[in-house]
């Protein structure tokens, strides 16, 4: 079905070309706790394309239902996934 993951439905909201994916089971953005996001870095529309150029400090700005939310990076990870063993994989999960 279109705009939900087929792996687990209902969980994941797929957006269009050029805008990032939220995480139904995370915070909804502008409130507390932590809000998931995903989409690609090289393909698709490339929403999260300058991703690896952020550093502690820099300031990301959210639009969310007409409504901007601007968030501080604290910290910075680069884990690596593709060809690794799943349980690599796993402990990246934590993240």
């Amino acid at each position: 079905m279109p705009g939900r993951d087929s792996r687990k439905p209902g969980t994941q909201h797929w957006p269009a070309r050029r805008a990032a994916g939220w995480l139904k089971t995370s915070a909804p953005a502008g409130q507390k706790g932590n809000t998931v996001l995903d989409g690609h870095h090289n393909i698709q529309g490339e929403v999260f394309r300058r991703l690896v150029d952020l550093k502690p400090g820099d300031v990301v700005e959210l639009s969310a239902r007409g409504n901007v939310y601007r968030y501080s990076v604290t910290e910075k990870h680069i884990l690596p996934d593709r060809d690794q063993p799943m349980e690599v994989r796993i402990a990246n999960a934590q993240w």
